[in-house]
């Protein structure tokens, strides 16, 4: 499904979670880039051990799974360890968080981990296959790509 699609889908000015009216992907990342993560990014850095390159790229994809969401909400997106990792320290950061929810999507965005049941490894490969196309077609990288060249390489290190 194409990024028009998704967004004709979206567009009926009604949400899921209660939030905005989709939107572009222009129009979404420019509501995001008010949104000051400098203190998660730091946390980040300083548990996960990433450069500061690793990080400023996770803070960009978190920015685009974000935007994803305000283009639209009604999609079960699913991160990857990068991302994920990003959003719990945004998380953690409960008063800002709360705010930032609140002014992006009219509500809170809560995470939702998963289980590790048996009968949830289907549905969760299907949203991340589902959120890899939605990301490839909206910015044009690999998903599954941590490295600011696209890399995927050394993905895993990341997370030892």
């Amino acid at each position: 499904m194409s990024i028009a699609e998704r967004e004709r889908m979206a567009d009926n000015g009604d949400t899921a979670r209660g939030g905005k009216a989709s939107m572009g992907v222009e129009d979404a990342m420019a509501s995001l880039a008010s949104l000051d993560l400098t203190a998660v990014k730091r946390k980040v850095v300083d548990e996960k051990g990433w450069s500061g390159k690793i990080a400023d790229y996770a803070e960009l994809r978190y920015r685009r799974f974000l935007c994803m969401h305000l283009i639209n909400p009604r999609i079960t997106l699913v991160p990857p360890p990068d991302i994920d990792a990003f959003w719990h320290q945004h998380i953690l950061f409960t008063l800002e968080y709360a705010r930032d929810c609140e002014r992006l999507f009219g509500g809170f965005l809560h995470h939702s981990p998963a289980s590790g049941e048996a009968s949830e490894a289907a549905a969760m490969q299907r949203g991340a296959m589902d959120t890899a196309k939605f990301y490839a077609d909206a910015f044009g990288e690999h998903y599954f790509a941590t490295e600011p060249e696209g890399l995927t390489s050394n993905w895993l290190e990341l997370f030892d």
